[in-house]
């Protein structure tokens, strides 16, 4: 979409802003689409058709979602008083800009430095009067846990001017013997209830709210703010037209082992990387990534990788040696490519600057790599213990240390617990298949691999046996162990 102008207004695609003199609104992509067509179609009419066409390709919508659009360009426009100025709709057939338009053959300027690196504004404040007297204390809290878990949001303190993307209401019920803790966030951008939550418990001690709940509510208002804030980016972004830390947050999540989804989070974490290369987050993320590859036997060249790998660690621990995120993000990564005494020292230093369940996580998984399974086993009965059940991390994560350690049925058990909370990964019936195998249960591990492969029908068995043999055992024995299974499979199954 090349840039575009309209009665004063100048239309930027790439950057899907609009502005008009010293007013600029940031668009969702699907808003900015439907405007552009208007305006290469202007002044003729658009059916609903063609624009749900245009915005949703290859999707089946409602009308009630080209409504919701028109409703959302009209409030950005100022153009919701009849007769519209701007966008007139056309009853039964669609609709159209009636003013002239322009249309250039180039895209206006990129996002300025400042809005390039904005990061997604997060406000956490008192719902009602009826409180707790100590619930103050209790947002801070939660405050310090959002900014331990996620630096792509800016918790900012709640006013009377307060502007931020998204507003998270708290309410802590004054009863002394029950905690009941409600929460509910709401976005700016699309005056859109995202998320309500509620938490119902015996208080046991006087204490304004126990640091498990504070964390639990601060896990729930970053990963359901974060989901909508991708939800308000849209499915066919540029990542050109995107901010650095909104890169950051579609970069940096869950990685797939399908290499289109891939080659696409690392394209995103390379923009960012390149549009603010003094800023720690996106090395810190790249090197996850590729460290990932690595692990999972899914890197197309490993020596290429470990070797980017560690000049992310290097680049990002420069830029910020004390960021939790980027302190937890370098631990993983030497650990990963073999490091694991600067790994575990990474990640120990994490637990001291955030002490919250993502830096035991990181820990955890550090002390695997290394091969040491007795303290990772304690720090993930402390997770479990103070989340609910597979909120967060799943029960998978202790099968690991569990076997290294030598407690084949009691990996079981949690083996059973993952495909019970995560039926749709197929890491859980996979881990379970190779618990089964070792404990001579062959039709049992058949049944959860062929499970497994229906959720990932590229599932490299041999890239699983070796990348397991490389990262979670470092004796003999450990290795034996934990391979036997799957080469029973091999040899007797021929799966």
């Amino acid at each position: 979409m090349n840039a575009f102008e309209f009665d004063g207004w100048l239309c930027d695609p790439r950057s899907l802003t609009i502005k008009t003199g010293k007013q600029v609104v940031r668009l969702e992509l699907k808003v900015m689409t439907v405007l552009y067509v208007l305006a290469v179609k202007s002044p003729d009419v658009v059916s609903r058709d063609e624009l749900m066409a245009a915005a949703w390709p290859g999707v089946v919508v409602s009308e009630g979602a080209i409504y919701r659009v028109i409703t959302l360009l009209r409030k950005a426009l100022n153009d919701r008083e009849k007769p519209n100025k701007y966008i007139e709709s056309i009853s039964r057939v669609g609709y159209r800009l009636k003013v002239k338009t322009t249309i250039y053959g180039k895209n206006l300027g990129v996002l300025s430095t400042k809005e390039q690196q904005k990061k997604t504004s997060l406000t956490i404040s008192a719902k009602g009067k009826n409180t707790h007297p100590a619930l103050d204390e209790s947002i801070t809290m939660i405050e310090r846990h959002v900014s331990w878990r996620c630096p792509i949001l800016s918790i900012q303190r709640a006013s009377k001017h307060s502007q931020s993307d998204f507003n998270v209401e708290v309410n802590l019920s004054p009863h002394e013997k029950v905690i009941e803790l409600k929460w509910q966030i709401l976005s700016k951008e699309d005056n859109e209830l995202v998320y309500a939550g509620l938490h119902s418990e015996p208080r046991l001690t006087q204490e304004p709210l126990p640091t498990r709940v504070a964390e639990m509510v601060a896990e729930s208002i970053t990963r359901e703010s974060l989901r909508h804030r991708i939800k308000q980016i849209g499915e066919n972004y540029n990542p050109k037209s995107l901010r650095y830390w909104d890169l950051i947050n579609l970069g940096d999540r869950f990685v797939s082992m399908q290499s289109k989804q891939i080659n696409w989070q690392r394209e995103l974490l390379n923009q960012a990387i390149t549009m603010a290369p003094k800023v720690a987050a996106g090395h810190a993320a790249m090197g996850k990534l590729l460290s990932w590859e690595v692990l999972n036997g899914v890197a197309k060249n490993s020596k290429a990788n470990v070797s980017r790998a560690k000049k992310c660690t290097s680049s990002a621990l420069a830029i910020d040696p004390s960021d939790p995120f980027v302190t937890s993000s370098c631990g993983l990564i030497n650990s990963r490519i073999g490091n694991y005494d600067l790994g575990i020292q990474l990640c120990r230093q994490t637990l001291l600057i955030a002490p919250s369940a993502q830096a035991k996580d990181a820990l955890a998984t550090s002390l695997c790599f290394a091969g040491k399974p007795d303290e990772a086993i304690e720090l993930y009965l402390q997770i479990f213990a103070s989340m609910p059940a597979g909120q967060i991390f799943h029960f998978g994560k202790l099968v690991l240390p569990l076997v290294q350690s030598g407690q084949i049925e009691r990996a079981l058990e949690y083996a059973n617990l993952s495909t019970l909370y995560l039926p749709g990964d197929f890491f859980s019936w996979a881990l379970r298949s190779n618990i089964s195998a070792q404990l001579g249960n062959l039709d049992g591990a058949r049944a959860d691999l062929r499970q497994a492969k229906k959720l990932l029908p590229s599932l490299n068995l041999q890239h699983l046996i070796s990348s397991t043999e490389r990262n979670y055992g470092r004796t003999t024995s450990q290795r034996q162990g934990l391979t036997s299974g799957y080469k029973r499979l091999l040899e007797k199954v021929g799966a």
